[in-house]
This record gives C-alpha cells, structure tokens and sequence, in this order.
C-alpha cells in the first residue's frame, strides 16, 4: 500500500512540472552589455593652451550596447541541453577630443572622434538547469561566442585654423576583424506562463579579443567636398599583418611605397569584452 501511494505522489508531482522540462524551444530577447576588460581608445581627451595641458585616458571596449537575440535549443531532460543563438551587437559610441596648438605652425586645431562596433555573434553553449519548482528553474549557459561579420566605425571630424584660416575635414574609417573564437555564459531564471511560453532573464557575459585584419577609409570629406575618390589606395585602405619587413608595402621598404596597394601596418587586438543584463521569452514544443 505504501509503495501505491508512493507511486501516485511521484506521479503527481511529475504532473506539476512543466510539460516543457525536455524538448524543443525557441528563444528571443534582449539586453544591454556594459564594458568589461577596457583598453586604451584611439585618442585620449586633450586640451592644450597657451599656459595648460589637460589629458584624460579614455578606455573601452567594443563589446557594450544594445544586443537583441534569437536562438534555438533542446533540453535532453529537465537538467541538461544544448542551445545555439545568435545576437546582434548594436554597439554604444565611445567619444574622445583633442584640442589646441598639437601641430607647430597651427593656431589651433580640435579633432573629435567616435568610434562603435556592429556585427552578428554566434553563441553555441551547454545549457544546465535546476528546477526550484513547477514554475521557477535556475539555469547556466556556458559556451563560446564567434563573432561574424562584424565591424568597428570610426567618424573622425578635424577642425585645423592656421593664419586666420579654418579647414574642417570629415572621415569614417572601417576595420574589420579576423576569424576568432571567445568564451561566453550566463546565470539566469526561467519562469513558466504556461504549456508553450516561459519568460527568461539573465545576467551574461563574454571574454572576447579579435585581431585587425583591414581598416579602409569610406567616406572623406574637406570643407564639404568629397574627396575619397582621389585617395590612392595606400591612403584608405590597410591591410594588418604580424610582421613588417622591406619586402612589404610599408614605410621599411626601400623602394618607398606602392600606392595601388593597401598600406601595410601592424596588426591590432581590440577588446570586445562585456558584461550585461538581458529578458525575453521563450516558445516551447
């Protein structure tokens, strides 16, 4: 008689779970990520008078904004599953300026720069999950993070006055990164609607450095005049390698530099790191 009732409690408290709690799920949300492991920008925050000098170090890195995802999973049982998603970084700008006489012979001269990064982020993960009760389970992702086809954009506006004479340029400068792989997780909570439809939130992040591979000038302007179209290719367009030699197109070689080639420079690791808060909801069948 006791092992019947024991059979029927197990069976009742198998009926209150989820019905969710193995299968096939849908999942789409988004967060906002906050900079992690910051480096220094491409130019600090500079004023320079005739009596003073101000600079403050700006850091960041690339990896804050706005990220929406959508992703797919499977959870072989209650506990354990596999999950695939793909986010897409809107990235946050970081600001800096210049400011003074930073050139001999130039009366003054102000250079502003902001800089943000987009692209597309493929997260495969182990997803491991522990139900508190029919409604609440705890969940962990951990897996890697391989960024596709994204891009940093720099916009460069300098403003140079020399003997009474204002000239103000405009560039926006592209770089792209080489093909790499980082780590990425999270610790969240899932709440379940009902049958089909749960809601999820998490805090998540990732450790992420990608590798320069080409930066290229894409828009160039001076006094309102487009003049990307009479720049060689040397002067908009970089390829970056791991070394310099005299055999490269670069500033080493001694026949001096081929200007239907791009411009070779030293390559450059950028910091993608971030950690963030994220909602969404989730489809299961």
């Amino acid at each position: 008689m006791k092992k019947i009732m024991l059979l029927f409690v197990a069976a009742g408290a198998l009926s209150t779970m989820p019905a969710y709690s193995q299968g096939l799920y849908v999942k789409l949300g988004a967060g906002y990520a906050l900079p992690m492991g910051n480096q220094e920008f491409l130019a600090n925050d500079l004023t320079v008078t005739g009596t003073s000098i101000n600079e403050t170090q700006v850091r960041t890195s690339y990896g804050k904004g706005f990220i929406p995802t959508l992703g797919v999973g499977y959870m072989f049982n209650e506990f354990i599953g596999i999950e695939v998603a793909a986010s897409y970084l809107l990235g946050s700008a970081t600001e800096a300026e210049q400011s003074g006489p930073l050139l001999p012979g130039v009366d003054n001269m102000t250079i502003n720069a902001s800089s943000k990064a987009t692209g597309i982020n493929l997260l495969p993960a182990l997803k491991l999950q522990a139900p508190l009760n029919e409604k609440l389970q705890l969940y962990s992702r951990t897996g890697l993070v391989v960024p596709l086809g994204g891009k940093i954009i720099t916009d460069i506006t300098s403003s140079v006055t020399q003997d009474g004479l204002t000239s103000n340029t405009d560039q926006t400068r592209e770089v792209k990164g080489n093909m790499t792989v980082g780590l990425a997780g999270a610790l969240g909570l899932n709440i379940a609607i009902n049958d089909r439809l749960s809601v999820w939130a998490e805090a998540n992040g990732q450790m992420l450095n990608v590798w320069a591979k080409s930066a290229e000038v894409t828009a160039m302007s001076v006094d309102g005049a487009d003049i990307l179209s009479s720049l060689s290719v040397s002067n908009k367009q970089i390829e970056f390698v791991k070394e310099l030699n005299a055999s490269g197109n670069n500033d080493y070689n001694p026949n001096g530099i081929n200007e239907s080639l791009p411009y070779e420079q030293l390559s450059e690791q950028v910091s993608f790191h971030n950690i963030g808060l994220a909602i969404g909801v989730a489809f299961h069948f």
